[in-house]
Parts: C-alpha cells; structure tokens; sequence
C-alpha cells in the first residue's frame, strides 16, 4: 500500500465507521535524510562513517557514502553531533535535542553494536537545579585519539565519560554562578586533544585547559567576545599531529580566529563570511604536498565551502581562499580519510555529498 493510498482508505474509515485498524504514520520517513549536520569516520576504515541529520536521526555507511543504512533504534531523530570511539569501533556516542516525548529523550546518546541498539547512560545529566533544565540538550562531542575518554557540551555544562560512555560526570566551570536562565551553564563546542590542551566554547564565553588541567576562562580582552549569536557546534579546530598549541576558532559572528598558546590569546585571520547558517572550521594535513610545516583550515562561511593552506610558523595562509564548490550550499561538516589528510564526504543542508578530485 502507498503511503497515498493508506490516507485515502484512513479517510474512508473515519468517515464510514468501519472497524478496520485506524492507520498510523509516525516519524522518521526518512527516503531523504535532510540537513546532515555531522559526519563520524572510523578510526581504521574510512569507508565506514555515521552521519547525524537534523531531523532524519543517524545514518551509516560500510562503502564510502555509496549507500547508507538509517539506525531506526535511536529513539531521537533530532540529531546535533556523533562520535566512533577510537579504541572501540562498535560503540558510538550521539548527542541530541531533546523532542519533548519523554524526560529527558534528548541528551547524549550510547551504543555498543554499532548503531544497531541505542540507550542513555544513567546520570549523564544532574538533577534540574542551578540553570540545569529538566529536559537537557546535548550539542558538540570531542574524543581525544586513542583514549577512552568523551567530552560533551550540554545545557548543563561540560560532560565528561572515562569509560567510553558508560558512565558521565560534570565540571562545574564557575561553582555557585547560576542564572535563571539554563543558557548561562550551555556549553555547545568543546575540542580537547589532552589532559592539559583543551578549548570550549560556552554561551558567552571561551574556556581552556591549563597546564594543570584545570579550566579557566579566556580573558575577553585577548580574544573573541561572543555576542548573541550562539557559537556553532563544530566551532573548533586544532592541528593536534604538530602539537597541541594550536587551535582555530569559528564564531557565531562568522569571524575566524587563531590561536598558538593553547588558547590563551588570540588572532583573527581574514576569512569570508555568509552570515547565513553556522560557520565550522576544521584543519588537516594539506592536501597538496607532503610539507610537515603546512597544513589546511577548511572553513564553512555559513554558505560556501572554502579551503586555504597555512604555515606553521605565524600561523598565516599561503594564499587566498579557495572555493569548493559543492552540488548544494550551506555546508555544515567535512570528515577526512584515515590519514586527516584526503577531504572524503561533506555535510550540508542537501545532505552529504562525495568528492572525486
């Protein structure tokens, strides 16, 4: 029966009073998945990926993006960001919105088959008080190569898990801070390479790692300030295989920023800006050339796609902005093959898209 048809004969049941089951539609219709808002690569196999779309849930691939599978046990369709465990390829880790089905049904997500079976592990999120809303969201994810270890931003701060996922525990950046208002404890990006490099993007501020491992708040007078325009999810970027000093910045505002002291102060470079979707900046080995001095910042503007190389040494571009263009605009991700160097798939408002230059 078409999904026509099966409307038709529903009609006909409600207006004749027949007997029949009374016909249910319920989400995902997932033929097209929509804005794809995030990509996961597996550690060893880059023709193995995980795409987060924003109302279409979780999709997989086995064959490079050829085709794709939809992971119909995440209870959530209203994905943000995805991450594969680095040590444990079979456990996935999801981030969500929160739909309003149940309490809470957004949040972060686990699973340990490979996407086939989904729960939430119990306390990633702390009781409702001090700004925490009773129904959290959950937004961008980091996971340090070869480690156990996840970060997450929520509505109630940063989420850390040491057992890849299983268990959650919170740090609590300004203890007894709090509004009334849940946004002042959100933390929406967060990229940590180690123990003592580390940078977050919160509400209305940026955060770093120490070389004690503790964070603190980057002074506003030495970088961006964040206005009232949300940071973007992927909003970070480092070149964490040249040490881990290095990170880049993409702002709410489309502005992007370098810095080279594990974010304790901060540059702007030149870069274009749509002022449409999110910006999103990632960085890898250049594409070009072998040179272990250069690497490439790819760089969404909130419409098109555009890559440039820098050199390490003062942190400036060789040139000037290329654009990439794609079969659809509004990038929103790009993942890289196993060696962070080859740009494999993009994600954008039209879905994901392959390359084959």
């Amino acid at each position: 029966m078409t999904a026509r048809t099966g409307i038709v004969v529903g009609l006909s049941c409600l207006l004749s009073a027949c007997n029949s089951s009374p016909l249910s539609i319920a989400p995902p219709r997932v033929t097209y998945g929509g804005r794809a808002v995030s990509i996961a690569v597996h550690p060893t196999n880059d023709k193995r990926m995980v795409v987060a779309a924003e109302t279409g849930g979780l999709f997989r691939t086995f064959d490079g993006g050829k085709s794709w599978q939809h992971l119909d046990n995440l209870p959530n369709n209203h994905a943000v960001d995805v991450a594969i465990a680095s040590l444990a390829p079979d456990v996935i880790i999801a981030t969500t919105w929160s739909q309003y089905r149940t309490v809470p049904d957004g949040g972060i997500w686990r699973s340990t088959d490979g996407g086939a079976s989904w729960s939430q592990a119990t306390g990633w999120a702390p009781p409702p008080s001090g700004g925490c809303p009773s129904r959290p969201n959950a937004y961008g994810i980091s996971h340090p190569l070869l480690s156990r270890t996840f970060y997450v931003g929520t509505d109630c701060g940063l989420a850390i898990s040491n057992d890849n996922g299983a268990t959650w525990s919170y740090v609590v950046l300004e203890p007894g801070i709090f509004r009334w208002d849940s946004a002042y404890n959100r933390v929406r990006s967060v990229l940590v390479i180690n123990r003592t490099s580390g940078v977050l993007a919160r509400e209305r501020n940026l955060w770093r790692l120490n070389s004690t491992g503790a964070w603190e708040k980057v002074d506003s007078s030495t970088g961006p300030t964040q206005t009232w325009r949300l940071p973007p999810f992927h909003s970070l970027a480092s070149t964490y295989w040249n040490g881990a000093s290095i990170y880049f910045y993409a702002t709410g505002d489309h502005t992007l920023w370098v810095s080279s002291d594990a974010g304790a102060t901060w540059s702007q470079r030149a870069s274009p800006g749509a002022d449409l979707r999110e910006a999103f900046v990632r960085v890898a080995r250049p594409v070009s050339n072998r040179d272990a001095t250069e690497f490439d910042v790819y760089y969404g503007d909130g419409m098109k796609f555009h890559r440039q190389t820098f050199k390490l040494s003062g942190l400036t571009g060789t040139g000037s902005w290329t654009n990439l263009p794609s079969d659809h605009d509004d990038p929103s991700d790009v993942a890289f093959d196993v060696d962070h160097r080859i740009p494999i798939l993009l994600a954008s408002d039209g879905g994901v898209h392959l390359t084959s230059d």
